[in-house]
């Protein structure tokens, strides 16, 4: 009886931790992404915005994107790897994770909204989610 308990409250548990790790549905990325369209694309020949294209972003390097050549030195020179992480970070205060950088945002303060614009990067990319 204890066993089957605590296999039904281990598998609740488990449960739970599947619904959290959910990525934000289509509706939600895009509703975030679009404080980022403005400046930015997610295809690979976007040279029509202000800011650099973000195809191909997790996983590259910080300030290398071909035809964009106005990256601050702070961005070129952070060493940063775009991972989840990195972006997370950067999302939520750019001024904050890179002091010197000129994107004009001050950032995306809810998590729900970052990861979601995480989220859309991923889904425009190629990449799994």
């Amino acid at each position: 009886m204890l066993v089957n308990a605590v296999s039904a409250l281990m598998g609740a548990l488990l449960m739970a931790g599947a619904v959290q790790a959910q990525e934000p549905d289509a509706a939600a990325q895009n509703r975030a992404w679009g404080k980022c369209k403005a400046c930015h694309a997610t295809d690979a020949n976007a040279s029509r915005n202000e800011g650099p294209t973000l195809f191909g972003i997790i996983g590259a390097p910080a300030g290398i994107v071909a035809d964009f050549k106005s990256f601050s030195p702070a961005m070129k020179n952070s060493g940063v790897v775009w991972s989840e992480e990195a972006l997370d970070k950067f999302i939520a205060k750019p001024h904050t994770f890179m002091p010197g950088n000129t994107m004009p945002f001050s950032g995306m303060p809810r998590e729900a909204d970052r990861k979601a614009v995480i989220a859309y990067l991923k889904s425009h990319n190629g990449l799994k989610k």
